[in-house]
């Protein structure tokens, strides 16, 4: 039931017509996070259980950073 509501979702909002086009201006990026409900500090690992499969997803935080031109 839930990924048909999300697939309704999706297709809801590219069928709108609507363009989504962003302005993005690098001059307003942060060179940190720090929202404290999603904390990535380096090093942190964190697990998730994929319902009703076997699956887990890890999601590692890595120092890096990487340049996307």
């Amino acid at each position: 039931m839930t990924k048909l509501v999300l697939l309704a979702v999706c297709l809801a909002a590219a069928c709108s017509g609507d363009d989504y086009n962003p302005t993005i201006d690098p001059a307003h990026f942060v060179s940190g996070v720090d929202n404290q409900f999603f904390p990535l500090v380096p090093g942190t690992v964190f697990d998730y259980d994929v319902q009703e499969t076997d699956e887990m997803v890890k999601v590692t935080v890595l120092s890096e950073t990487k340049v996307i031109k």
